[in-house]
């Protein structure tokens, strides 16, 4: 994703390792904060429905999350995709934290 917020395209065989990952249920959601029930419970029926995108997810959540941010972690050779999903738009201590 550039700075803009527009995801990036990258090559082709990033682009079809990071759709056979989708494809294949390997996208691992990272929740923060990890405690918020309800916000949970909306990225799962988000993903659930099928999302192809952190984009696509983002609008998803928006109308329950108005600053919610989602970016994906983009390091090389990882198995699995990997998305943050940031409620309030970013990193906030869960209660256990604080």
């Amino acid at each position: 994703m550039d700075s803009a917020g527009n995801e990036r395209s990258g090559d082709g065989a990033d682009l079809a390792r990071r759709l056979e990952a989708q494809q294949q249920g390997r996208v691992v959601y990272l929740l923060n904060p990890a405690d918020d029930v309800e916000f949970r419970t909306a990225v799962e029926a988000a993903r659930l429905a099928g999302v192809a995108s952190p984009s696509e997810l983002q609008a998803r959540l928006r109308p329950a999350a108005p600053r919610v941010v989602v970016r994906r972690r983009e390091l090389d050779a990882e198995p699995v995709e990997v998305w943050y999903v940031y409620r309030d738009g970013h990193w906030i201590p869960t209660r256990g934290d604080r």
